[in-house]
């Protein structure tokens, strides 16, 4: 307005007053609307922006809820340890029992102290030798009776024999067939004569063979025929793997029957030195009777 007044007159005319007073008013009503105009611009610009940041502050909070939830469900409590479970059972109260009722003592009776219990005594421990310590158990049944007949030592050597007896039926990984089946029922029931004769009928009417090689050798070594025994085991061709810690045993007390003691201690010093040996203890307990 002052710069619009600067080119009136001092002259001017009322009319031409009046006419720069409504310019200027105008110009300030433009002014005015350009103001109003900018700050409602502006005012929708900062809405904008407040609507932009609370959405992403509500995504964020919904992402965060979700990955809270997850995250929850897939925790996997770790299994207790020996530890955990000693430092629980340490930790936690004592369970109350059931509350027994105290019993109400007289003041006038005489209340006698608890005679004190008598323990029974323990039972006496068997000291065991540390050489027998390692010895195993007493053979279930002894040695044959027909041990070195007709010899002066026969008793002596029976005594022996009888304690490393270690023989046993079924004879370890033999699986006999069907025409063995008679021969295996007397052998379970240690009626060795009848099954050594049935044994002489199969001889005839089989092929040789290891099982009933086996089977011979075994009957023979527990009716006491020591030499024919061991002749038998020492023609078994290919015994299969697990039969051979048995048939070496058994090759040792044969010997012991048909006399060749040396011959015995030798195949026991080899058994000894195997680590998996079965018969291993049975052949320390061999060399400590023999030596």
């Amino acid at each position: 307005m002052e710069d619009i007044n600067k080119y009136l007159n001092d002259d001017a005319s009322e009319e031409e007053r009046a006419a720069v007073d409504r310019l200027s008013e105008g110009f300030t009503a433009l002014r005015i609307k350009g103001k109003v105009k900018a700050a409602a611009a502006a005012r929708a610009k900062r809405q904008q922006r407040n609507n932009i940041i609370g959405l992403v502050l509500l995504l964020l909070t919904l992402f965060l809820a979700v990955w809270l939830w997850f995250a929850k469900g897939e925790t996997v409590t770790p299994p207790l340890t020996t530890e955990d479970v000693f430092e629980q059972e340490s930790t936690s109260p004592p369970v109350p029992g059931p509350i027994e009722e105290e019993p109400v003592i007289d003041v006038e009776e005489e209340v006698l102290p608890e005679a004190p219990r008598e323990e029974a005594p323990a039972p006496p421990v068997r000291e065991i030798p540390i050489a027998s310590a390692e010895l195993p158990p007493p053979p279930p049944y002894g040695a044959p009776d027909t041990y070195l007949r007709g010899q002066s030592e026969q008793k002596e050597g029976k005594e022996l024999l009888d304690q490393l007896w270690y023989t046993g039926y079924p004879l370890t990984g033999l699986k006999p067939t069907e025409a063995y089946l008679a021969v295996d029922e007397l052998l379970r029931e240690r009626t060795f004569t009848t099954a050594y004769v049935r044994l002489q009928r199969l001889d005839r009417q089989l092929p040789p063979n290891d099982t009933l090689r086996y089977l011979q050798a075994y009957t023979l070594l527990e009716m006491g025929q020591g030499p024919e025994a061991l002749t038998l085991l020492d023609q078994l061709e290919t015994p299969p793997f697990e039969w051979l810690p048995q048939v070496e045993w058994y090759r040792g007390l044969a010997s012991l029957l048909a006399g060749e003691e040396a011959k015995a201690l030798a195949i026991f010093e080899k058994i000894t030195k195997k680590i998996n040996h079965p018969y291993k203890l049975q052949a320390k307990k061999a060399l400590s009777l023999y030596q």
